[in-house]
């Protein structure tokens, strides 16, 4: 009886360490493919970087709060329907426009992720996210910088 445990303890272990290995295996890829997706996305930032190097335009009297909520999805509604036409000026049309454009963006990722439950989808929702962030440092700095990539797509807008 006594053998007979120690026998079954023996092979508990050996399936423990096992499965420890497999563990320790896992972690190891994953924790190399989020290094190579950290060094991926510090590429994307730094191409970002060198093709917002553009010329832009300051507007220190513009309304940042209104420029920040063009960013906030549905919230754009808010400085689209407030701010008359002859009121809006180049740093509010190219935030409204780029939010737009974000807003659409979003919608489609979502829709993306959600048919293919993926992980390459969660990349693009991260990528997004980013373009938010760089929109959003654009309306408080009180420029209107295009956002890189598709900036210049997003400017076709018929907003005037």
């Amino acid at each position: 009886m006594y053998q007979l445990f120690l026998l079954e303890l023996l092979i508990f272990v050996k399936k423990l360490n096992f499965f420890y290995f497999y563990f320790l295996f896992y972690r190891f890829i994953v924790d190399i493919f989020a290094m190579q997706l950290i060094f991926f996305i510090t590429k994307i930032l730094k191409i970002m970087a060198e093709e917002t190097n553009e010329s832009y335009q300051t507007y220190p009297n513009a309304n940042t709060a209104m420029g920040v909520l063009c960013y906030f999805g549905v919230l754009l509604v808010i400085p689209l329907l407030t701010i008359k036409k002859e009121q809006r000026d180049g740093y509010i049309i190219r935030h409204l426009k780029q939010g737009l454009g974000l807003f659409a963006l979003s919608i489609l990722v979502s829709l993306v992720v959600n048919v293919t439950q993926n992980f390459i989808g969660s990349i693009f929702v991260l990528l997004d996210l980013i373009l938010v962030i760089l929109g959003i440092v654009s309306a408080v700095g009180k420029t209107d910088k295009k956002l890189p990539f598709i900036g210049d797509i997003f400017d076709k807008i018929p907003l005037n």
